[in-house]
């Protein structure tokens, strides 16, 4: 199925949900916008402890050759870290239960597409 991007519509209604849970949208939007990088994946918000330790794990595991030939995976691995914690102080416990609920129905809606066992909305 591969990756899933959220239309603008979603997106917005993604936004005004977590906004009514008491989220700044703004610091987050201002975030997600600062972050290096195209791709942002809902599990750091959703599981962000989770998220962290596997990068840090990855990092751990680089041996010192692997750093200096790879230096931008090593920096890649330290800056999303970094950002995940970032993010997941913006985002209450209460409200990451909410979005694994959301972001359940929103994968099980998309793969009953990719599927077709629904239709294309």
């Amino acid at each position: 199925m591969g990756v899933q991007v959220f239309s603008e519509m979603e997106a917005r209604a993604l936004a005004f949900e977590l906004h009514v849970a008491g989220v700044d949208i703004e610091a987050l939007l201002g975030q997600i916008e600062a972050f290096p990088y195209d791709d942002v994946s809902l599990a750091w918000l959703t599981e962000p402890e989770r998220c962290i330790h596997l990068h840090l794990t990855l990092v751990e595991q680089m041996d010192a050759g692997e750093r200096d030939e790879h230096p931008e995976t090593l920096a890649r691995l330290r800056h999303t870290a970094e950002f995940v914690d970032r993010i997941a102080a913006l985002v209450p416990p209460h409200v990451r239960i909410w979005l694994r609920g959301w972001s359940a129905a929103y994968t099980h809606s998309a793969f009953a597409r990719a599927v077709g066992l629904a239709s294309e909305a």
